[in-house]
Parts: structure tokens; C-alpha cells; sequence
């Protein structure tokens, strides 16, 4: 094929959400005065169609409310042409630019349900990673009206739908359900950081990090203050100052550290320097966040808060009593 032919690609996936639009995908299913919508990311227009879609369980009709997308769901289509084409390169063989299509649609989508939330007030709606659609169907259009599909699959082969845990962790996942033991909630933080950053929820991560970081810090020096015999009332005054009001997670690490361990926090030292990082990564970010100074987190933000903290955690455990270890994902 010679370079021009293509006209469009199409590229289409499922929303988990029902969205109250007209069904606009299927040319009999658009109203006469029907609008697309058309609007630019970086200067480059493209138009998403959609369509509501009921699974096929007996009964179920559109379901409105149904947030999971159990009973009923969205498709939505991102077109794009010429114009986006020029931009990125994209010639006759679209299908050597799957990756950058998949994640250009993901874009233009999540641009749209980002504002159609803002819009409805529909607060359940959000944006979807990539890693929640398992096949971006793709068709190509020439100028000639010859149609090329595509499917691109994000979940590898499907095998895994066979595979099983290793058998350390079912015989620990077997004990701790017969023991009656519980997650450490910290942990618990620790999954719910790692599944904000999936959701690309940079602002929530950030915060929710550095709330992590202070609880497990003050656990920390708890259980140091306990193996020096101080009681519970004696370590509670350890954590507010002459005036009664709680000390700063930066004043608590400045005072006590020096105090209960061999090290300081200059930046000579190893754990002085991943204390610097912290301060500039985590902690310095999350109170521009609380104090409005910044509302639009980036991932590259977000990220380097998360690596901060668990960089100054791991080396914090080495001087600290620590009675479980909370698994930061890097």
C-alpha cells in the first residue's frame, strides 16, 4: 500500500460504567441533528463515539447505577485522522503503532470522563489505566473504503487464568486464615497507594504515601521507646511538645533518631541522604498538596514521593525496631 491511503483508524474498548449518552457508534442509532464529539489534546482533534451495552445475563435491562459494570456497560470509539497521522508518523501500517494508538485513546477517553464526571457530578465514574482493558479492537480505513482490523490485547496469552500461588504462599495464606490473623493496615495503605497510582490518582497517592510514612515512623519509635522500658503514657508525652501540641513528623525524626540510634541526619550520611530526599520528595510535596500550593500532581511527583519514602523507611528499619515489614511498590 502507498503512503495517504489511510483515512481513519478507529480504535474501540469497553468503559466498566454506563455513560448517558446517545448510542452514536451505529449510523441507524444517531438522531438526524446528532453532534459528534470533537475536541483537541495537544492541538490534535479526535472524535469519540459511544454506545450503552447490556450483558447478556437473562432479565437485566440498562442499569444506571450500576457502578462496576456487573449488569451493564459502555463502548467507546476514538477516531482519528489525517491530522493525528501527520503529528506521530503514522502511515499506511498503523498496526506498528498500536502501542502509541492504545495510549492516545486512553487519553482522549479519559479526558472525556474526567469532564463528564465534573459535568454529572457522577462521582463514581473515573478514569480508566490501561491495565483495566484487555483488547483495544482497532480498524483502519482507507481512502477506498478497504477496512483492516485489529486487535490488540494488553493481557499477554491467558495463561495465567491456569496458574496457581506458589506453595510457600498457600501454606501461608492457609495458617493466617486458620490463625485468625489480620492484614497489617498498613500494608492495607501501602495496596491502596499502589492501586492510586494505577488509577492514575497522582494527588491521592502523594498524600496517601506520606500518611503512610508518618504512621509507620511513629509505630517505629513506639516499639523503641517500649524497649526502653518507658510506659504508654510516658511514650504518648514523646510525641507532643512543652505546649502540648503534637509534634511534626520532621521534629520527631530530628529529635529522637540522633537520640535512639548511632546515626544523624546530615547530609553526609546514608540515612541523611535519603532523609534530604524525603524532605524535598514526600514531605515538602504533600504540604504544598494540604496547603493548596499545588493541586495537579504528575506521576514523575508522585512516584518519587512513593520511592522516597520507602527508600528512607528501608533505611530506618535498620536502626529501628520494626515488628512487620510493609512491602512499598516501587
Amino acid at each position: 500500500m502507498s503512503d495517504g491511503l489511510l483515512k481513519n483508524v478507529v480504535v474501540t474498548f469497553d468503559l466498566p460504567f454506563v455513560l448517558r449518552l446517545i448510542d452514536s457508534v451505529h449510523l441507524e442509532s444517531r438522531p438526524a441533528d446528532y453532534q459528534d464529539y470533537i475536541f483537541p489534546m495537544g492541538g490534535i482533534p479526535a472524535m469519540l463515539r459511544f454506545e450503552k451495552k447490556v450483558r447478556p445475563l437473562p432479565g437485566i435491562q440498562i442499569a444506571m447505577e450500576d457502578r462496576r459494570g456487573v449488569l451493564t456497560y459502555s463502548v467507546v470509539q476514538v477516531w482519528f485522522d489525517q491530522q493525528f497521522f501527520q503529528a506521530y508518523g503514522v502511515q499506511t501500517n498503523y498496526q506498528e503503532h498500536a502501542e502509541l494508538l492504545k495510549e492516545a485513546a486512553i487519553a482522549y477517553a479519559n479526558r472525556f470522563l474526567d469532564l463528564y464526571r465534573d459535568v454529572t457530578g457522577f462521582h463514581w465514574i473515573r478514569p480508566v489505566p490501561e491495565q483495566e482493558v484487555p483488547i483495544f479492537n482497532m480498524l483502519g480505513i482507507r481512502r477506498d473504503g478497504t477496512r483492516i482490523p485489529f486487535a490488540y490485547s494488553t493481557t499477554g496469552t491467558g495463561v495465567g487464568l491456569g496458574s496457581q500461588l506458589p506453595s510457600a504462599q498457600d501454606n501461608q495464606l492457609r495458617a493466617q486464615l486458620v490463625s485468625g490473623g489480620s492484614p497489617d493496615p498498613l500494608q492495607r495503605l501501602a495496596f491502596v497507594v499502589s492501586n492510586l497510582m494505577t488509577g492514575e490518582d497522582y494527588w491521592s497517592a502523594a498524600l496517601a504515601i506520606e500518611i503512610l510514612f508518618e504512621a509507620k515512623v511513629a509505630g517505629m519509635l513506639r516499639r523503641a521507646f517500649q524497649t526502653r522500658g518507658l510506659s504508654e503514657s510516658q511514650i504518648d508525652r514523646k510525641f507532643v511538645n512543652s505546649s502540648g501540641n503534637p509534634r511534626s513528623i520532621t521534629n520527631l525524626l530530628t529529635t529522637y533518631i540522633p537520640k535512639l540510634t548511632v546515626s544523624t541526619l546530615n547530609a553526609h550520611s546514608p540515612l541523611g541522604l535519603r532523609y534530604q530526599k524525603w524532605c524535598a520528595a514526600a514531605r515538602d510535596l504533600r504540604n504544598d498538596i494540604a496547603h493548596g500550593k499545588k493541586i495537579s500532581i504528575s506521576k514523575r511527583q508522585a512516584r518519587d514521593a512513593i520511592d522516597s519514602v520507602r527508600d528512607l523507611l528501608d533505611q530506618l528499619g535498620l536502626l529501628l525496631p520494626d515488628d512487620t515489614t510493609t512491602r512499598i511498590a516501587s
